[in-house]
């Protein structure tokens, strides 16, 4: 019995020491659950904003390099030694100051060649023009009956060469040469046939034979040049006498429309000549095309400047630009004229406003991505830093842009970081005042409109003056967070 009631006392200690830790466990859970709710409360009120009413601007942004707007890299037309080099890199020069030059002695020369040219066309067409006067006629009456005599002459020496008794004689003894050593070899051939004669007799006939025939060949051959010279002679006069006899002719007229036209398309030619040689001298000089600052210089005295490559670099840096490219999907967003942020790496805290000038009507496809070259030209560089120093906007310097795509008025606006996601509604966790549990925050569904990257407009759920939190919170799903219920958590039932 006393066994017994011993055991039943251990059990009974050991239902009250069981009921006391539960008791305790029960209060720690409490406590935790109040100090836990106390401190998100906390953590929610640290951070908040409050919807209001303002202009909501989108952007799209990339970043770039600060490059002249203007840069224009100078070369000569064609190669040669440099003879002067007139800037160096940091000069300012205005539009048509020289900047270097090629040695010229040949350029020069062709061009005073031209010159002469062009000017004798000139002439050529004035006295055309003019006419011809009484002794220019006289002139050419004296070259007419010159060449008809000429012509006389020749025709008489053509028939002479022709009835010529000295020819035709010496033609006639060469052959009857000719005809008598025939005879001599057929008599002596016979004889030999017939055995009445040694072979002697017919090689010494045959030879003469051969010497008789290249005789009258030769007389042939002379009596022929005689009479081609002759015939040669006579068409030279005929041709001189027929030009002689046009020139007459055409003084007497005077000048006729066709001619005129072709002495003066003779003067255009040379004048053209001219002009082409004095465009090569004036190209052998650079000079500034624009207003601007020297920014490079690529050649020598006394080297050779080959054609086409860049020599003199001159750019306007008082009007600067960014080059910055976009994918497919942003440059569908912005078009020329729209306004632009510019801030700058080397200059914290100072904006400058631009303006999109170009948008490149084809892509540049860079590793497989799309994407368009586009031109933001800063409309300002004059800018004041945080501590009211001047700031001075450098080509190269690194440069974010901000293309301004769309201006909404009027837009309720929370910020980016107020607005979470759960299961695809969009929400904000928005301050309510409770008298009894004091104040805590709501869920409240929101419709969102535009956005940017930092602030969201909401067009649905919530009013101007309506505080939200701005805490980045995990999302436990719509009915609790962090093991409880938006009821509990921030004070609704």
């Amino acid at each position: 019995m006393r066994r017994n009631s011993v055991t039943k006392k251990r059990w009974i200690i050991l239902a009250a020491a069981a009921a006391v830790i539960c008791v305790g466990i029960v209060a720690i859970n409490l406590w935790q659950g109040i100090a836990a709710r106390q401190e998100l409360l906390a953590e929610l009120a640290k951070e908040t904003a409050v919807a209001k009413y303002d202009t909501l601007l989108v952007t799209v942004s990339a970043s770039g390099s600060i490059v002249p707007d203007t840069e224009i890299a100078l070369a000569f037309s064609s190669g040669g030694q440099v003879a002067e080099v007139l800037v160096e890199e940091g000069d300012q020069v205005q539009a048509g100051d020289p900047l270097a030059r090629l040695d010229s002695a040949e350029l020069d020369l062709q061009v005073t060649q031209a010159e002469i040219g062009l000017r004798q066309t000139e002439i050529q067409l004035e006295a055309l023009l003019e006419g011809a006067d009484a002794d220019q006629v006289a002139q050419a009456r004296d070259a007419r009956d010159q060449a008809a005599a000429s012509l006389d002459l020749a025709q008489t020496s053509f028939a002479a060469a022709q009835d010529s008794a000295a020819v035709n004689e010496m033609l006639e003894r060469a052959q009857q040469a000719y005809n008598d050593a025939q005879a001599s070899y057929d008599y002596w051939w016979r004889k030999w046939d017939d055995g009445e004669a040694d072979h002697w007799y017919v090689d010494d006939a045959l030879e003469k034979l051969e010497d008789a025939e290249l005789a009258l060949r030769r007389a042939q051959q002379q009596a022929d040049q005689q009479l081609q010279a002759a015939s040669l002679e006579m068409e030279r006069a005929e041709a001189n006498h027929r030009q002689a006899q046009s020139q007459l002719a055409s003084l007497l007229a005077g000048a006729n429309e066709r001619d005129v036209e072709s002495a003066q398309l003779q003067v255009d030619q040379a004048q053209a000549s001219l002009d082409q040689a004095l465009l090569r001298l004036e190209r052998a000089t650079l000079t500034a095309p624009v207003a601007g600052t020297i920014t490079a210089v690529n050649v020598q005295v006394a080297e050779m400047a080959p054609a086409g490559q860049p020599a003199v670099v001159v750019s306007d840096l008082d009007a600067l630009a960014v080059d910055i490219v976009f994918d497919e999907e942003d440059v569908a967003l912005v078009s020329v004229g729209q306004d632009a942020i510019i801030t700058l790496d080397a200059v914290a805290g100072v904006q400058f406003s631009g303006e999109v000038v170009y948008i490149a009507p084809v892509a540049d496809t860079r590793s497989g991505v799309v994407l368009y070259p586009v031109t933001v030209r800063l409309q300002s560089t004059d800018a004041a830093s945080e501590n009211g120093e001047d700031v001075t906007v450098r080509s190269g310097m690194a440069a974010d842009i901000e293309i301004i795509v769309t201006v909404q008025e009027g837009a309720l606006i929370v910020p980016f970081r107020a607005v979470r996601t759960d299961d695809g509604t969009d929400y904000v966790l928005r301050q309510v005042a409770d008298s009894q549990a004091g104040d805590g925050f709501e869920r409240v569904d929101v419709t969102l409109g535009l956005m940017n990257d930092t602030e969201f407009e909401i067009t649905s759920g919530l009013s101007e003056g309506d505080v939200v939190s701005v805490v980045a919170l995990p999302d436990q799903g719509r009915d609790g967070m962090f093991g409880m219920g938006f009821g509990s958590m921030f004070g609704n039932d």
